[in-house]
């Protein structure tokens, strides 16, 4: 059960940013977020992701989510480097 509520949690938490990536996808610019968020938004993610990866028992649950994090972060990164809707 311990692994499910995991699973389902870090899903959860993968997918909190899949409203603003959709928007900045969908607008094609992410003019309204700032670069030090995001930059320490995914340095977070990595810094974690190696944190997770390196324990002793890895947490696939955490892993999926910083990988997914990860993945979205990099389209808004993209948008924000490259506006094509100004």
């Amino acid at each position: 059960m311990n692994e499910v509520i995991g699973w389902v949690g870090s899903m959860m938490f993968a997918f909190c940013a899949w409203p603003q990536t959709a928007l900045v996808y969908k607008q094609k610019h992410a003019e309204g977020l700032s670069g030090w968020f995001l930059f320490m938004w995914v340095m977070g993610e990595i810094l974690c992701f190696i944190y997770v990866a390196n324990a002793v028992s890895p947490q696939y649950p955490l892993l999926a989510n910083y990988a997914i994090n990860f993945l979205m972060l990099l389209v808004i990164i993209y948008y924000k480097i490259n506006p094509k809707n100004k």
